[in-house]
């Protein structure tokens, strides 16, 4: 099955920083929980499969596996993860982005454009997608704020189980790339400036496990080895590992790691940060070493006190 759509209405990656090339180790984090730890095992044999062999690891097939039913544009949505044409946001998705972009004027929601969606693997049981499901998607995600318009293309390979009403329970694994970017600029003068001094090329590969765990309000468990790849005379390359573990309903504690290193902590509540946040020091590729410092929350307000103490 092949669907391509026309133009229709993730975790800002922090700058922590391991160097790696193709012929090195993918340095991963000392975990001590076994589900973590044997999903942090898999996603590195999968970057170094990727490191190895980047031109071919994401090739897609031409052609895909339809469904033996229809599905509709809004389960197929939550199956693939991107919104089909005519899908609009969720409300749990509104208010998500509501308080992403509280303190950013002028942005627009999101927009997935271009979806070509091709499953390699899809049941169903009567009449409604059930059981296994193993496919491709690709997409440019449409970012639009004041004064700019960022479009960037990705395409990734999911493995889940798919429940009623498009529901992916238990584990589901993904692996995603960034295959383009591109920034348009609403200003002349400064398009001009950017077309004279363009940033440098980022691009970025990631695998990603996350389980829906059960019962309501029960959370996810979540594990993602992401790699960054800056080119140009001072380009590098970043390994992040993050981690999300639920403590609670509607409540969980995000840890991410530069390396093997500790670099950034902290716990949410109801989508907003929550308690304290602690980032470590770590050293830019450039050199600079950037000092440790921390933040205390409630619920999405930050708060000066030498005592982070929020219940």
């Amino acid at each position: 099955m092949h669907f391509v759509t026309t133009p229709m209405r993730h975790l800002a990656a922090a700058a922590i920083l391991l160097c790696t090339t193709a012929s090195q180790a993918v340095e991963m984090p000392t975990l001590d929980d076994p589900q973590f730890a044997g999903w942090a095992q898999q996603a590195n044999a999968e970057m170094e499969k990727f490191l190895r062999a980047q031109d071919s690891y994401f090739a897609m097939p031409a052609q895909g596996q339809p469904f033996p039913c229809e599905v509709p544009p809004e389960l197929l949505s939550k199956i693939i993860g991107a919104r089909l044409p005519g899908v609009p946001m969720s409300d749990e998705e509104k208010r998500a982005w509501a308080r992403t972009t509280r303190d950013m004027p002028g942005m627009k929601p999101m927009e997935f454009v271009d979806v070509v969606v091709r499953p390699v693997q899809a049941s169903c049981k009567d009449g409604k997608p059930d059981g296994r499901y193993a496919g491709w998607v690709e997409f440019t995600m449409v970012n639009s704020g004041l004064g700019n318009i960022i479009r960037t293309r990705f395409r990734k390979y999911i493995e889940t189980d798919v429940g009623p009403e498009g529901r992916r329970p238990g584990l589901a694994i993904e692996r995603q790339v960034q295959l383009d970017a591109s920034t348009e600029w609403g200003d002349p003068a400064v398009a001009e400036m950017m077309r004279k001094n363009p940033p440098p090329k980022a691009s970025s590969a990631m695998f990603i496990f996350n389980e829906t765990l059960p019962g309501k309000d029960a959370g996810v468990r979540q594990l993602s080895l992401m790699r960054v790849s800056v080119t140009g005379p001072a380009g590098y390359d970043t390994i992040t590992t993050s981690l999300m573990v639920p403590t609670g309903p509607k409540a969980w504690r995000m840890v991410s790691y530069n390396g093997r290193q500790k670099a950034y902590e902290a716990t949410y509540r109801d989508g907003r940060p929550h308690g304290l946040q602690s980032n470590y020091a770590y050293r830019l590729p450039n050199g600079i070493q950037v000092p440790a410092s921390s933040i205390c929350w409630d619920h999405g307000e930050q708060i000066k006190t030498t005592q982070c103490n929020v219940d």
